[in-house]
């Protein structure tokens, strides 16, 4: 409804309406590709890693979790789907405590600008917590960096999209894999 109430006031209602034609396409190809994936019944979640002990899980509105939950149809664990998704409320809680929103699928996003991108291999070495994950152990564990989800409007949207969707249909490969 946005970018076609956006093409009327600019007067591109075509172009909109070609753009929505496309995001629904692409979005239901996407949905097919994973259509295994969700019959496993595996849930998938993004977390947002600041400073060194804060783990942010964001609701429908930030970092791409929209696309991930809603249009491309993937559970979130239980955890996340009460806390955060069901009151769409931003939650925050301590690294210490990751294990109870875990999922087998984790998109974890972490800063370039701060070190922790170009760390993580280390600081995975280094925490306990992070080491002990499932997904880190079966290799379905995917740092992302902050600077490529701080916009997830417009074309930037097809590309979170697929993003998630080539990480999520790929072998899973029990070392961390950066995206």
């Amino acid at each position: 409804q946005e970018v076609l109430s956006t093409g009327r006031l600019l007067g591109r209602e075509k172009e909109a309406v070609d753009w929505v034609k496309r995001f629904e396409h692409l979005s239901q190809k996407a949905r097919n590709d994973l259509s295994s994936f969700r019959e496993k019944g595996e849930t998938v979640a993004i977390y947002e890693m600041r400073g060194h002990d804060k783990v942010y899980m964001w609701s429908y509105d930030a970092r791409g979790a929209f696309y991930l939950y809603e249009t491309l149809d993937l559970k979130p664990p239980k955890t996340i789907l009460e806390e955060v998704l069901l009151p769409n409320q931003h939650t925050v809680i301590p690294l210490e405590r990751l294990r109870e929103y875990e999922a087998d699928h984790m998109f974890f996003i972490v800063g370039v600008e701060h070190g922790w991108y170009e760390q993580m291999d280390q600081r995975m070495e280094e925490s306990d917590v992070l080491r002990q994950l499932s997904a880190v152990k079966n290799g379905t564990f995917y740092p992302l960096k902050l600077e490529d989800f701080r916009f997830d409007e417009g074309e930037r949207a097809l590309h979170l999209i697929d993003r998630f969707v080539s990480r999520l249909t790929a072998a899973a490969n029990p070392t961390i894999i950066h995206m």
